[in-house]
């Protein structure tokens, strides 16, 4: 017995050494060449389907194999490409994945996935996906530094800190960037549709999406009840002792609004790290010397220590239907880029006092699929409740939330420039 618990002992702190030894590897200039090369003019502004979009596929590919990954792409690159449909017509982009092999015989042929999106809005010149505001003089390009080269940046370097310590946790770890985000969850959901590992193995997946700014305010972590027993509540504990002084907003329920909501739709456990909206978001001003580089450090370490914790668990980790705000479940099953901006609704002819929230994506079966709501159609109204014009998003939540079951729902929306009433029932 005393040889055994001896043996045990050292395999522990084996383990935590080399958790630590990784940690210790998080650099700053790393994360910071990554964004002001991401958020840079050069890439105009990462628009799924031109230039500047796939150009930041290149870099990242290039960073995944100078850590030395495996890829997990088309033809043996780490590009995976995609034709998507949006409302405007058909584009090519491109995934990037890349895999990092587990260490257990057995725990390695499951899967953690962790990822984020690397689109943005484009320019001026681009489609509107969710622009908010205009161009500021000569400025006209939406470089999108924390949305979301922030949360490329911190998985890029996630990957760089376990090759650099050449420690494998007992379970294999998938790095996905996704494009086509902002069309509409586009990338993610082909990745789940044709996923690179098998998705009956794939156990986990961590979601980054606006990660640098608002380092006053706690990280937010939402979706901690898709995994059974607590599992991601305890995971979260324990990866908060690496990082002293960082606080995490708790929610147990999971919007449709980043590419978590594809591995959910999948019944994989996923949890969506967010630091928070700001003034800068979804408009020209979003640039890289903008990014907190005290929260991107905390992030980096909180998600890599929650990250080697969930893939070293010796837990089952089994998926649980995550519940929402009032825990009743209701949801259109719809995602989109929050407030249409005030330009586009004077367009439209409604006044100051009028909110509304633009689909990028309806889910299959879901409630808003079968009240008949399409991408483009922008919501004026829920139950003859007005959306905020702050925040339209939220009043839409609220409303759905409340809503009575075995009833007819007003849901008005603008289609093509004329409002059309569609009805919900749950």
């Amino acid at each position: 017995m005393t040889s055994w618990i001896c043996w045990f002992a050292v395999v522990v702190l084996g383990s935590e050494s080399a958790v630590g030894d990784a940690l210790s590897r998080v650099s700053l200039d790393r994360m910071r060449a990554d964004v002001e090369y991401l958020a840079s003019d050069a890439l105009q502004g990462r628009f799924a389907g031109e230039e500047g979009c796939e150009k930041a596929a290149q870099y990242i590919a290039s960073e995944f194999e100078k850590a030395g990954l495996t890829p997990l792409g088309d033809d043996g690159t780490f590009l995976d490409g995609f034709r998507f449909r949006s409302t405007f017509g058909l584009s090519d982009s491109h995934n990037v994945l890349a895999l990092w092999k587990g260490s257990d015989p057995q725990l390695s042929k499951q899967y953690v996935v962790i990822g984020g999106h690397y689109d943005h809005l484009g320019t001026g010149d681009s489609h509107d996906t969710g622009k908010l505001g205009t161009r500021i003089r000569d400025d006209e390009i939406w470089n999108g530094a924390d949305d979301n080269a922030s949360g490329t940046s911190v998985v890029l370097e996630l990957a760089r800190c376990l090759s650099d310590a050449k420690y494998r946790p007992a379970r294999s770890i998938v790095f996905a960037l996704f494009s086509a985000e902002e069309h509409g969850l586009l990338g993610s959901i082909d990745y789940c549709e044709n996923p690179a590992v098998p998705l009956g193995s794939t156990v986990a997946m961590v979601n980054l999406d606006m990660v640098g700014r608002n380092p006053g305010k706690p990280l937010e972590m939402l979706g901690m009840s898709s995994l059974a027993n607590n599992l991601w509540y305890l995971a979260k504990d324990r990866a908060l002792q690496s990082v002293p002084g960082l606080t995490i907003d708790e929610k147990s329920f999971a919007m449709a609004d980043s590419d978590h909501h594809s591995f959910l739709n999948r019944r994989v456990p996923a949890v969506f790290l967010f630091a928070g909206l700001h003034e800068d978001y979804h408009r020209v001003t979003d640039h890289a010397d903008k990014v907190s580089w005290k929260r991107m450090d905390a992030v980096s370490r909180f998600s890599l220590a929650l990250l080697v914790d969930v893939a070293n668990t010796r837990e089952r980790l089994e998926f649980r239907e995550p519940v929402f705000e009032t825990r009743r479940r209701k949801a259109l099953g719809i995602a989109g880029d929050g407030a249409v901006d005030r330009a586009t609704m004077d367009a439209l002819g409604y006044g100051a006092d009028q909110g509304g929230f633009r689909v990028n994506s309806v889910a299959g079966g879901s409630a808003g699929e079968k009240a008949g709501l399409q991408v483009g159609d922008v919501i004026l109204s829920f139950r003859g409740r007005t959306l905020s014009p702050d925040d339209p998003a939220a009043s839409l939540r609220r409303a759905v939330a409340s809503s009575p079951n075995g009833e007819d729902l007003g849901l008005i929306v603008v289609r093509e420039g004329k409002e059309v009433t569609l009805t919900v029932r749950w």
